[in-house]
């Protein structure tokens, strides 16, 4: 079973996420805001993939990518980010080898978040 790690400091987004990821077999852990999901994502414990939003209060997605990745960890993630939000933040998503690829706009279609996490995940 892949465990996905949902990050988002709107708490009906990661209830609504997890939910749907969960009834398609996926274990799903939860973070409430950047500062809990870098906790988790630095833990021990092992993510299959990230889904990351993007435009958070104190510690945003772009900031959590660059701490994890001086950490030595790489995710596979897939970050969430409003039509507006992403465009200041895509220089440094490309310099942490990240592209448009790696994002979806919200208001998600949950049918194209479950495509991306197959993809991801290397799924059929």
């Amino acid at each position: 079973m892949h465990k996905i790690l949902i990050i988002d400091d709107e708490p009906e987004i990661v209830d609504i996420l997890e939910k749907f990821l969960a009834k398609r077999g996926y274990e799903v852990v939860k973070a409430y805001g950047g500062e809990e999901g870098l906790e988790k994502i630095l833990s021990d414990e092992n993510f299959d993939l990230v889904i990351l939003d993007m435009k958070m209060p104190k510690l945003n997605g772009a900031d959590i990518l660059e701490k994890v990745i001086a950490e030595g960890k790489h995710p596979k993630v897939i970050i969430l980010s409003g039509s507006l939000g992403i465009d200041k933040n895509i220089d440094t998503l490309k310099r942490l080898g990240y592209n448009e690829k790696d994002i979806l706009i919200k208001p998600i279609d949950l049918e194209e978040l479950i495509k991306a996490v197959k993809e991801k995940l290397c799924e059929e």
